[in-house]
C-alpha cells in the first residue's frame, strides 16, 4: 500500500471506528505498514492500546478487518489497473 492509502485507511478507522493511532505509531504505519490484512488490523489494534482477541468485543474486530481488507483489496486492484496500462503503453 501507499503512504496515502495507507493514510486514507488509517483515517476510515479513526473517524468511523474510533481506532485514532497516537502520532508515533501513524508515522511507523506509514513507514513500515504490516503486509496482511490480519497483521495490519492486529497491528491497529494492539497500538490503540488492546488485545486484539482479549479486550474488543469480535464484531468490533471483525469491523476493523473488514475495513482492512476493502483497503487492501482496493490497493491490489490500483496496483493491478497501473500495471495493465504500463504493459499496454508498451506494446
Amino acid at each position: 500500500m501507499s503512504p496515502a492509502q495507507i493514510e486514507a485507511l488509517l483515517y476510515e478507522l479513526c473517524v468511523v471506528l474510533g481506532f485514532c493511532l497516537p502520532p508515533k505509531e501513524h508515522l511507523r504505519f506509514q513507514s513500515e505498514p504490516p503486509a496482511d490484512v490480519d497483521a495490519f488490523t492486529d497491528a491497529v489494534i494492539r497500538a490503540d492500546g488492546l488485545d486484539p482477541y482479549a479486550d474488543i468485543p469480535l464484531h468490533l474486530r471483525r469491523d476493523v478487518r473488514a475495513r482492512v481488507a476493502k483497503h487492501f483489496r482496493a490497493a491490489e486492484d490500483e496496483f493491478y489497473n497501473q500495471r495493465m496500462r504500463d504493459d499496454q503503453n508498451v506494446a
